[in-house]
């Protein structure tokens, strides 16, 4: 570009043999000036006359810049230009010299020839413009689509610089994208897909002329969450061109971590996170950050299963994070106040110093934590038995049994009884399922069926080994789950899909085992309006029933009843091992129950609490037979009054005459008759 203020000609003549031109300041790159030189043909000095006689050029400077545009040696007109094209900072001149000639006379009357010499100079001086540089940050991520922006404004002394045919360059692996330059501006962006850092450099006609006094850098770092459990991780929420990427990802809807049942003794279930970041990130002092945002019921480990917990906030340095780690994240169990789930983020940030100031990068993740409600009611009383009137909570199995035993069910040996079914097992279930999944059934044995309703109705799960539960049948709501055969164990599973299919992954495993004993209990005569809930044979019962015992509570009245269930409990749900105890004519009830209706059952435990025979309802006379085929006979008697039981024949294992401190009407409420019997029957027969 010739500047604007081009000088004006230098003229010389014999007159005015010298003149110089001197630049008002420095060429920058790309700039250029040109001078015109004019030397007179003719002139006088004095009384003489000087005539043009000849011209020479000198330039002079480093790659001598100027350049002739007109003219020639011998010429008397000249056109030069000099051009920075980046070369560094030198003072450049071009001189025209000239001779004039002319004759004077001598004594000699001969001619003698006089000379008189002339210079033309000019100065131009080329100058390098310093660049400040300006980023709206020194450090981003190296995935080749996060931009570093940049602005580069030279200072050339107040004067004004086009910078179109300037460019920026760097690394090898950077992608810089120049935006046109402006007056003394040039901008633009920076992308790379390798971690490093460098320096961004000012070109011009293929010469570094200036190159920025900081450095910017490109860094890796990545959180990573499975969907849930140890599934596949999810894609970031970016896509490789950069663009928003669409749901499932990362941050929409992030990982699950289901918490525990409430009571639950097992392991939780984690989630995994894959935190990685390569061995080159630039920097001095370099950190990785782990911490938690709005998860105050999260827990990071550093295995699947082990005891390693991590206190957040996590600092590691370089060597201690390595290029990656692997970790998992649990949920606290929820309690009933808490709200249905909780959702925060986690965030992994990579620090270093750069150019002495702190350049930080982050990831980020989003968590939700989803506790699985789950309650498993004990078996309904048989409808042949008595009613127990027992309150619904009552009849929550802890967790905890669950966990250690797993949940009792009985063989569904006698059929659907209707609305009077006794054998199936109420699973209310609980969970807010994540949009985009579904809700999935799996059984490890198809003798395991689960329905909608407790009538053995709207089947969910009963071919098969795994069903998508439908809209219909979705939580929160109680699904009854019924055995058709004995197994040593057998678990219902619920687990999460995604809609467009793929694995399921398990939140909440309740393992189911079938009743191999079975307890029956009678209660005293209630023929004259007496209530079989106020005998002490009902809170042993009850008691039993909460420790987890497949137990029935018979008025001895309904002795035919219980004969019946004991039969079908050996021939049909396929039990084998029993119970049977009773007091007053409820311990004659245990005699005959006994005698005629083992069903294959092997009988484990008798007891009596001052039995009285049972033959009818006036009965007076004591039970003295051990019942046949008891392995174990417990009998505490007392003999005040008509009615009064005696030792057993042959003799009980465990026998007690209480006549010093009971009657008929308060043996059975004695507290030691109560402890004393439980803790026997439960030595010989397990839950």
């Amino acid at each position: 570009m010739i500047l604007s203020d081009t000088p004006d000609p230098l003229n010389i003549s014999p007159a005015t043999p010298t003149q110089s031109w001197d630049a008002s300041r420095a060429l920058f790159p790309s700039e250029s000036v040109q001078l015109q030189v004019n030397v007179d043909s003719t002139g006088t000095v004095g009384d003489k006359e000087y005539v043009f006689k000849n011209t020479t050029i000198n330039a002079n400077g480093q790659d001598a810049l100027w350049v002739t545009k007109a003219g020639a040696p011998g010429s008397t007109s000249f056109t030069f230009e000099v051009v920075n094209s980046a070369q560094t900072p030198q003072r450049y001149s071009v001189e025209v010299k000239a001779t004039w000639s002319t004759e004077v006379s001598s004594g000699g009357g001969g001619a003698s020839v006089e000379e008189l010499p002339g210079s033309a100079i000019g100065t131009a001086y080329t100058e390098i413009p310093v660049f400040l540089w300006y980023y709206e940050s020194r450090l981003e991520f190296a995935d080749g689509q996060t931009p570093i922006h940049f602005r580069a404004t030279a200072d050339a002394n107040g004067a004004t610089i086009p910078l179109n045919d300037y460019t920026i360059h760097g690394e090898p692996n950077w992608d810089i994208a120049n935006q046109a330059g402006t007056a003394n501006s040039i901008s633009g962006t920076v992308k790379s897909d390798t971690a490093g850092k460098g320096k961004l450099k000012v070109y011009y006609n293929g010469n570094e002329i200036d190159e920025s006094e900081d450095e910017i850098a490109f860094a890796k770092v990545d959180l990573a969450i499975a969907s849930v459990g140890s599934a596949a991780n999810l894609p970031d929420d970016k896509k490789p061109d950069g663009t928003p990427a669409t749901p499932a990802h990362d941050m929409d809807p992030g990982g699950i971590v289901i918490a525990n049942i409430e009571g639950s003794t097992a392991t939780p279930m984690r989630t995994k996170l894959t935190l990685t970041a390569p061995s080159n990130n630039p920097g001095t002092d370099i950190k990785y950050i782990l911490s938690k945002q709005n998860l105050d019921k999260a827990k990071i480990f550093g295995s699947a299963t082990g005891t390693d917990e991590i206190t957040l906030e996590k600092e590691y340095t370089a060597g201690e994070f390595g290029s990656s780690k692997t970790l998992y994240i649990e949920s606290k169990p929820f309690e009933p106040t808490d709200p249905p789930s909780q959702t925060g983020t986690l965030k992994l940030e990579y620090q270093c110093q750069i150019n002495g100031n702190t350049g930080k990068l982050e990831d980020v993740v989003k968590v939700t934590l989803l506790p699985v409600k789950v309650k498993v009611y004990r078996p309904q009383e048989v409808q042949k038995a008595v009613s127990w009137n027992i309150p619904r909570e009552d009849r929550v199995i802890p967790q905890s049994e669950i966990d250690q035993r797993g949940v009792g069910i009985r063989v569904n040996g006698d059929g659907n009884d209707g609305g009077n079914e006794n054998d199936l097992i109420e699973l209310e279930f609980n969970i807010d399922i994540p949009d985009g999944m579904k809700l999935v059934v799996k059984r490890a044995s198809n003798n395991v069926k689960v329905y909608g309703e407790k009538n053995a109705t709207s089947a969910i799960l009963t071919s098969g080994n795994e069903s998508v539960v439908n809209q219909s049948m979705l939580p929160p709501r109680s699904y009854w789950i019924e055995a058709t055969d004995r197994q040593a164990l057998a678990n219902i599973t619920f687990a999460i899909r995604s809609s467009g299919g793929g694995n399921a992954t398990d939140i909440a495993v309740i393992p189911f085992r079938t009743f191999t004993t079975v307890v029956t209990a009678l209660s005293g005569e209630t023929g004259f309006g007496g209530d079989p809930l106020t005998h002490g044979t009902y809170d042993i019962s009850l008691d039993l029933y909460k420790k987890g015992y497949n137990i029935h509570y018979y008025a001895e009245k309904n002795e035919a009843r219980c004969i019946a269930e004991m039969s079908d409990q050996g021939t049909k749900c396929k039990v084998i091992d029993a119970a049977v105890f009773g007091y007053s004519h409820g311990g004659g009830s245990t005699y005959r129950v006994a005698k005629e209706a083992p069903g294959g059952l092997n009988l484990k435990y008798t007891g009596y609490i001052d039995a009285v025979t049972n033959r009818w309802q006036f009965t007076y006379e004591s039970e003295e037979r051990r019942p046949p085929g008891s392995a174990y006979h417990f009998n505490y008697y007392q003999t005040n009054g008509v009615l009064n039981g005696e030792p057993s024949v042959p003799a009980a294992d465990l026998e007690k005459d209480l006549t010093a401190t009971t009657d008929h009407g308060t043996i059975h409420n004695d507290p030691s008759v109560i402890k004393d019997l439980t803790d026997s029957l439960e030595t010989k027969i397990d839950p």
